[in-house]
């Protein structure tokens, strides 16, 4: 490391404020707990993009054994499993009045509730392009998630499962008619409940046997927006919270010269939570510093390539990185690909990469 990159490094540190050490190894404790809750995901994309590959081939639809999509039919039953995001635990652990929340507000999200004893919402996303988004409910260790899509990529949906399943059959969820399948080949197997309603696909994901997954599903039902708002966790930002929680993990970290500050816009009618939003924050200002990296390297402006390297170093002890380690893995996704401009070749993570903008896709710089 040569003395004016150190000397960038440390003029830019010194505006940080990092957490403890001790602060972190705890959350860090926490993730152990929280990650079994989780399917594992690919990369960094299934963290700031969270979506499924989806197949390109559309099917005819469901069997002919199964009622056309939407049609009302009665209580059936359903079941859990793993899969979704991360919630971050709220940045104060002092005991305050939580503030009411509106009882009525404009939301994009599907209002769907698992009505089980015991069952709790516990993380809810809209940070994709809407109208898609997922939720998860736990129970203990159990857990199922709620993803929804817009409603002209149910036959998509349908196909792409279909080709996966090792077994399908008809199912009902809230009264209508859909799709049950589990996937094959996977050391884990997980349930598949695809149906649709209204302007959305909806689709439940979880594990255990096909008995407990139908009945489980059968207790997941639409409820009014007080009620869904009321059950909402402590993590979830509605969009009138997001501005003021962007500017505080945003605070000290080094913007990128000509950094566009819409790309750090809230959700408009989307909810979110903090870590979410860390991704947003921390990934945005990070593929901002690698396009100035990148560009550097074209003219070979060596002042202004090793200025973005430096920023980019910091990261390391960017405070909102340092928080989100204890829940997911965004943090050290970025960090590999900061390493990567100090590893020459053409491989994954290599300088030859970052050239390419390998880092765009996994930080989803190209935001909607």
């Amino acid at each position: 490391m040569t003395d004016a990159f150190q000397d960038l490094r440390e003029q830019i540190e010194s505006r940080l404020v990092v957490p403890p050490f001790e602060e972190i190894r705890q959350r860090r404790a926490r993730k152990t707990q929280v990650a079994a809750v989780f399917a594992s995901a690919a990369a960094v994309t299934a963290i700031v993009a969270g979506a499924s590959v989806l197949s390109s081939d559309r099917s005819p639809g469901l069997p002919a054994s199964v009622a056309a999509p939407g049609t009302e039919l009665p209580t059936v039953d359903s079941t859990p499993s793993p899969s979704l995001t991360t919630v971050l635990p709220p940045a104060s652990s002092a005991a305050t009045t939580p503030t009411p929340r509106p009882s009525v507000v404009v939301l994009a999200a599907p209002r769907y509730l698992v009505t089980a004893p015991g069952w709790r919402l516990t993380s809810l996303d809209e940070s994709r392009p809407m109208p898609n988004g997922k939720m998860l409910f736990e129970n203990d260790n159990r857990s199922v998630g709620l993803h929804w899509r817009p409603a002209s990529e149910y036959e998509a949906m349908v196909a792409d499962r279909k080709h996966h399943a090792a077994t399908e059959a008809p199912i009902a969820v809230d009264g209508r008619a859909g799709l049950w399948s589990v996937n094959k080949g996977d050391a884990r197997p997980e349930n598949s409940a695809l149906w649709l309603a209204g302007d959305y696909s909806l689709e439940l994901r979880g594990g255990g046997s096909e008995a407990d997954f139908r009945a489980l599903a059968a207790t997941l039902k639409s409820v009014d927006e007080p009620t869904w708002i009321a059950a909402l966790p402590d993590s979830a930002l509605l969009p009138t919270e997001q501005a003021a929680v962007i500017a505080e993990l945003r605070a000290g970290l080094p913007t990128p010269p000509g950094f566009d500050a819409s790309r750090l816009a809230p959700l408009g009618t989307g909810i979110t939570d903090r870590y979410q939003l860390g991704v947003l924050v921390a990934g945005q200002l990070a593929c901002g510093w690698f396009d100035q990296w990148v560009e550097a390297d074209k003219t070979g402006d060596t002042i202004r390539k090793a200025r973005a390297a430096a920023a980019l170093e910091t990261s390391k002890s960017w405070p909102v990185l340092r928080e989100m380690v204890a829940v997911g893995d965004f943090a050290e996704s970025l960090w590999g690909y900061v390493d990567a401009l100090e590893v020459d070749g053409a491989n994954v993570l290599s300088k030859d990469w970052i050239r390419n903008r390998g880092y765009v896709g996994g930080l989803s710089c190209a935001r909607p």
